[in-house]
């Protein structure tokens, strides 16, 4: 066997000795189970908070309050003689509530626990007391409804079509770096299961004795990504066929706006994020080798790098065409996030979409290179596990 077709053999097994349709469908079944469940829970509460809430009011003379109020809630009325009797039945729990309004400014709510409607309470007196307040100015309805009307800027795109699929558009790019991260995060528990296990047991050692260090990590490489991008698509695919159904039985739009979508736009988002998954498992690959025990080394915490980088892409909502934005858009430890994040909110140059590309190919080629030699010497080291300048040293020293 030539080394490509040794590679695909490692990264076959790699595959299948993880990845288990069997286990996915039972993953499935429980998962649309529970998603059950959720949904008929969330029926039954949401039944329940149709219910409206019986309060009481007292010295409802002092501010204006209008029928708005029915609309959420039961009131009913009592004297200020009554606040002690009517505080018992809040107690009791026979009653929700009790407002006892103390001036056109403040008022007091006697409940037993927080109730989620407190809020809305709170905002509909707010509502009445500028009423109030707005009466006794005897300002005319016109003059003050010309003086409260909102100041309307309408938003006209240069390109409607383009326009229109925009949302959709950011929709799938923050679909596929979601997707991306998750790919990523599995890779990582992947390779440190795989890696550091076969670390633990000596199997390398024998197995790099028969094939090259290169071909192995290769192969790990591949064989984990595959995993990644199975389980992602799987229930990618899952989700998107209950978003169908679900759109069908309450009549929804769903597929109306794909129309409008830009198809290589997406297919370019898809290959960043192919693309930035074969490099934080490359990049995961060499770190899991220098790991002597997965369960008290501190590099675990490496986990949470390719997280930085989405972090990063928030700062493309402020400014998507700033020049740190453009520069983070095309270097390869971040571009698989940042330049769809970019592509979601601007147009790009097609330049910048394929320097992006290089580039990452490049840190690929080289990371995976820097994996095998790491590999190759840290599956040997027990113990002490190396430090960046020995990791370096492996690195530069010729083969």
């Amino acid at each position: 066997m030539n080394k490509l077709q040794l590679t695909l053999e490692v990264a076959r097994w790699e595959f299948t000795r993880f990845y288990k349709l069997k286990n996915e469908l039972k993953g499935a079944a429980y998962m649309i189970l529970f998603g059950a469940a959720a949904f008929f829970i969330s029926f039954l509460i949401g039944r329940g908070a149709d219910e409206k809430p019986e309060l009481v009011l007292i010295n409802e003379d002092i501010i204006t309050v209008d029928s708005t109020i029915y609309d959420h809630f039961e009131i009913t009325y009592a004297q200020t003689g009554e606040i002690d009797s009517v505080i018992a039945s809040v107690g009791a729990g026979d009653v929700d509530g009790l407002i006892v309004v103390r001036s056109i400014d403040e008022a007091e709510l006697y409940i037993r626990s927080e109730r989620a409607w407190m809020l809305q309470l709170e905002q509909l007196f707010t509502d009445f007391r500028r009423k109030s307040l707005i009466a006794e100015t005897a300002i005319p309805d016109e003059t003050l409804n010309a003086i409260l009307q909102s100041f309307t800027i309408e938003t006209v795109f240069y390109d409607e079509d383009a326009a229109e699929g925009r949302g959709i558009e950011r929709t799938f790019a923050i679909i596929f770096i979601i997707a991306m991260l998750v790919a990523v995060f599995i890779g990582f528990g992947y390779q440190f299961t795989a890696i550091t296990g076969e670390k633990q047991q000596r199997i390398t050692e024998q197995i790099v004795s028969a094939i090259s260090p290169q071909t192995w990590i290769d192969g790990k490489i591949l064989g984990i990504t595959g995993i990644g991008m199975a389980t992602i698509l799987f229930y990618g695919t899952i989700i998107f066929i209950g978003m169908l159904l679900v759109a069908q039985i309450y009549g929804l739009g769903f597929l109306a706006p794909l129309l409008h979508v830009n198809v290589w736009k997406i297919i370019a988002i898809i290959i960043l994020c192919l693309l930035g998954i074969l490099l934080w498992n490359s990049f995961f690959a060499a770190i899991a080798a220098t790991i002597s025990d997965p369960n008290t080394s501190e590099r675990t915490a490496f986990m949470m790098m390719p997280v930085i980088p989405v972090g990063f892409a928030f700062g493309a909502l402020l400014n998507p065409d700033s020049l740190i934005i453009k520069i983070l858009g095309v270097f390869p430890l971040t571009s698989s996030s940042m330049l769809p994040a970019r592509m979601m909110l601007t147009e790009i140059h097609v330049w910048e979409f394929f320097l992006a590309v290089v580039l990452l190919l490049t840190a690929i080629w080289l990371f995976r290179k820097a994996a095998a030699k790491i590999f190759s010497l840290g599956m040997l080291m027990y113990g002490k596990e190396p430090d960046v300048r020995e990791m370096w040293r492996w690195i530069t020293e010729r083969s």
